[in-house]
């Protein structure tokens, strides 16, 4: 009974209840947003060899698509694409 008590003290703590209704948003937003936008950054990072991807970090890849014109007009139709 003390618990059943606790808790419901707890829900009617201002910011307590707001978290608790926002918490499955966040986990669907951590889970299905930041996990794989970060996990894309960090493959971006890592260098591939016939398919295979191997934890070696370094910038080659950033240096290709900066640098070579079939990529350069790709990103530039992207952002155009984007803005409109």
């Amino acid at each position: 009974m003390a618990a059943q008590g606790q808790v419901s003290k707890l829900l009617y703590r201002p910011g307590a209840r707001f978290a608790l209704l926002a918490l499955p948003g966040v986990l669907y937003l951590l889970v299905f947003l930041l996990i794989p936008a970060l996990s894309i950054v960090i493959f971006s990072f890592w260098r591939t060899e016939s398919y295979v991807l191997y934890a070696d970090w370094n910038f080659e890849n950033y240096r290709v698509v900066l640098t070579e014109r079939p990529y350069l007009i790709f990103l530039m139709r992207s952002f155009v694409a984007a803005v409109l």
